[in-house]
């Protein structure tokens, strides 16, 4: 995970622009094998978990959940904390946070996701 994050500096990573990209929610199962391969923190549970897919294969992925009490924060309706963002290894996703933070549903999925 450090290599790849020394690559994306350096500027010698796979480029993939979002906009060629598809929104989707994914299971919990794929959610943690994402993230344990992809984060450097790995797997955190969440309630909300939207990726983007270039041509079906996993290429990025952005989770929330409820404000953290260990924090010092409590959550208030609607209000979510995010709480992983990452990118395949070795691959780097033009646009890709903007995409998934202006996710047109987002609100459809906070009130959904139980």
């Amino acid at each position: 995970i450090i290599k790849s994050r020394i690559k994306n500096v350096l500027g010698v990573s796979k480029k993939i622009h979002a906009r060629k990209c598809e929104i989707m929610e994914i299971s919990v199962k794929e959610e943690r094998e994402f993230l344990n391969g992809n984060h450097i923190q790995g797997y955190t549970p969440s309630k909300i978990k939207i990726a983007l897919y270039l041509e079906n294969e996993l290429v990025s992925l952005m989770t929330f959940g409820e404000k953290r009490i260990s924090l010092g924060q409590k959550s208030k309706e609607s209000e979510y904390e995010l709480l992983r963002f990452c990118n395949k290894l070795e691959t780097s996703v033009t646009g890709g946070a903007s995409k998934l933070f202006n996710f047109p549903n987002f609100s459809l999925l906070t009130t959904s996701i139980t």
